[in-house]
């Protein structure tokens, strides 16, 4: 029993141990969501002034005659929309510092979270976070193995279930006990015509006994049916511990994966968003020149805010996915 209550005490430590550990990459997630959002918000805000400047521009031109008025009414609609953009970008970053304010458990409704380090900007994650090399995946799983709270867990309940099942067999073991008494008058009384010379602690009549008993039980059906019953319970918790083993695999592959893909997905992220800035510089050149429509440069502002959308979903997408494959391997923060 005492072996029982020191597996469950395990058991209880990994439980905790495990929490702990979800609690760490939620806050850690959440804290890059923050950084994301507000990279989203920093590009939807540079579109909106980008917009807001070529529609000046425009209708300077129109009201010159340089341009027909369905460039201004285009441009009104382009600016109208990153307008727009701009606003939920800025909600989206509000709904993030909200929850990771409650993940980290402050009091306040909102906790913004800033990125410290050398050349660092607002909205953008440290550098070391992004260029930590991760182990190899043999080197993962051999060290999951080993620490990972969900399958020590289940090694200390099916270590529990074990010691109880001993607990209920040695039920049938006999038991041996020492039994002892001792009385200073009994058989020494003096009689009532005198002294009768014999008194104390050796009279005549014995006024103390030892014995030993020996207790063996021989059918006990509850015992059985305990111990039964535990066995039982014993194979249960045995399968849920090869479903926790295969289930790490899983998952710290499946982590790896995920981050493999998108770590491979960040430079076709920068070329796309250089690519578009030039496109939009070229565009706006020969907007200017009166060389093409506002039809071709809002195409080339949309794809541009597009693109660094989805650079700063990346770089999110890269810090989460390392984030998760650091849980799956028990690594924490």
């Amino acid at each position: 029993l005492s072996a029982a209550a020191d597996a469950e005490a395990a058991a209880t430590t990994q439980r905790a141990r495990m929490e702990a550990l979800d609690v760490a990459l939620q806050v850690e997630s959440l804290f890059y969501a923050v950084l994301a959002a507000k990279a989203v918000e920093r590009a939807a805000e540079d579109a909106y002034k980008r917009a807001a400047l070529r529609r000046d521009m425009v209708k300077a031109s129109v009201d010159r005659g340089l341009r027909p008025p369905i460039d201004l009414t285009r441009a009104e609609a382009d600016l109208t929309r990153f307008e727009v953009g701009r606003t939920r970008a800025h909600g989206g970053i509000e709904a993030a510092q909200a929850l990771w304010a409650a993940a980290v458990g402050v009091p306040e409704p909102l906790l913004d979270a800033i990125a410290v380090g050398p050349d660092v900007a607002d909205g953008e994650a440290p550098r070391e976070a992004m260029t930590t090399p991760l182990p190899t995946l043999g080197e993962a799983l051999e060290q999951a193995a080993d620490r990972d709270p969900g399958v020590r867990l289940a090694l200390a309940r099916l270590a529990a279930q074990q010691a109880l099942t001993r607990a209920t067999t040695r039920q049938w073991a006999p038991s041996l006990s020492l039994t002892a008494g001792v009385n200073g008058r009994a058989g020494g009384a003096p009689q009532s015509g005198g002294p009768s010379g014999q008194s104390g602690w050796l009279p005549t009549t014995p006024n103390w006994d030892v014995g030993l008993i020996l207790q063996a039980p021989i059918f006990d059906a509850t015992i059985l049916a305990r111990r039964s019953q535990s066995q039982a319970q014993e194979d249960v918790l045995r399968n849920e511990l090869d479903a926790a083993r295969r289930r790490l695999l899983s998952e710290i592959q499946r982590a790896y994966t995920a981050f493999r893909i998108a770590e491979s997905s960040l430079p076709a992220l920068r070329a796309a968003a250089q690519a578009a800035q030039k496109n939009y510089e070229q565009a706006s050149a020969r907007f200017r020149a009166g060389l093409s429509t506002s039809v071709e440069l809002a195409d080339a502002e949309a794809l541009r805010t597009d693109a660094e959308i989805q650079l700063a979903v990346g770089r999110f997408d890269v810090l989460r996915a390392r984030a998760a494959f650091h849980r799956s391997i028990a690594l924490g923060l």
